[in-house]
């Protein structure tokens, strides 16, 4: 159950800040691994093109020189902002152009040797951005370095460099997806329930937040549903946990297929679910709790046996705590529970 007190709700409250800020670490995991891509990058210029630039300069390549100390100097502004702050201080846009142009006047001055530079150029910008902004570079990379390579150089080795540029760009698309992928799907994974696929407790942490925020800035109303199935042990006991599991998956489908986009349903643990409705003042809330368990009294889910629930209703008050709002309708709930279950309490506004 959610009722706690003393010494549990303390360490709750611990629990609770560390899955917090567990999730928001999980939610920005890509653009995490991003700028932690582009951090060492930046710590690799120094080394890698320092004592080219400073050959170049030996040589008389004083432009050349200037472009690479100035990717130098802007990669390591970057890497010390995300060291620090984990923020991108120069636009990755700049970035980019920066080491095109160098790419470019490189390939001009020096020859056949700064074509190699192209293969890592173009290779990072899949590593350091989001996969549509990255094929926007890419596509436009190309469309200025294959005709510059053809008007340059002998036509064979042009396009034998131009083929396997765009073989190496059409893996790093593949790649770039299936990072994507696997990342959506992950992240799925931390903030469902694998049984019901709602979200979890530790999402539900961080969304009663959000929606609390929101409210507090006079965004509209929000009301939470905590819900509670009657005598489930019950049902685990006499009929087996696999019918338990499909009354609970029952459940939140009911709930899914009730749900507004700008709802959430969480399992909180057990038998227990909470739904937030946004915008919903606590009349509303009252009329939506009591078809649902309306709802749930008509479907026959088990033989020779009705599935009730409980449900709590409360409106969220102007800097209430999360905690007390959730107490709140915890209460509520084992009112409805206390007056004999199948019942939403309060059954209306006050």
């Amino acid at each position: 159950m959610i009722r706690q007190t003393g010494d549990q709700k303390m360490k709750t409250l611990d629990v609770k800040e560390k899955s917090t800020a567990a999730f928001e670490s999980d939610e920005n995991m890509l653009q995490a691994f991003r700028n932690r891509n582009l951090m060492l990058l930046g710590w690799a210029a120094l080394p890698a093109m320092l004592p080219i630039s400073l050959l170049h300069l030996h040589k008389g390549l004083y432009l050349l020189s200037m472009l690479m100390n100035i990717v130098i100097i802007v990669s390591m502004i970057n890497s010390f902002s995300i060291r620090s702050n984990n923020r991108v201080l120069i636009s990755l846009w700049f970035v980019f152009a920066l080491m095109f142009i160098t790419l470019l006047v490189g390939i001009n001055v020096i020859g056949e040797s700064s074509l190699y530079w192209s293969y890592p150029v173009f290779f990072t910008i899949y590593f350091l951005m989001e996969r549509s902004i990255a094929r926007i570079k890419i596509i436009v990379g190309l469309i200025i370095l294959i005709p510059y390579v053809i008007y340059l150089f002998d036509f064979d080795l042009a396009i034998r460099f131009s083929v396997t540029l765009i073989i190496l760009c059409y893996f790093n698309d593949v790649l770039n997806g299936t990072q994507t992928k696997l990342y959506s799907r992950m992240k799925e994974l931390i903030i469902r329930d694998p049984l019901t696929n709602a979200f979890n407790r530790r999402h539900m942490n961080l969304c009663i937040q959000n929606v609390i925020e929101e409210s507090n800035r006079g965004l509209g109303p929000v009301c939470l549903l905590l819900m509670d199935i009657d005598h489930f042990k019950r049902i685990n006991d006499n009929l087996g946990h696999e019918k338990g599991d499909q009354v609970l998956k029952s459940f939140v489908d009911i709930l899914h297929k009730r749900q507004r986009k700008i709802d959430y349903v969480f399992r909180a643990g057990g038998e227990e679910f909470v739904v937030i409705l946004r915008n919903t003042e606590l009349k509303q809330a009252v009329l939506i709790a009591e078809e649902i368990r309306k709802h749930v009294e008509d479907e026959e889910w088990l033989e020779n046996q009705k599935v009730t629930i409980s449900i709590g209703a409360a409106q969220y008050l102007i800097d209430e705590s999360d905690d007390e709002w959730l107490k709140r309708a915890d209460d509520n709930m084992y009112e409805a529970k206390k007056f004999g279950r199948n019942r939403v309490f309060p059954q209306q506004a006050s």
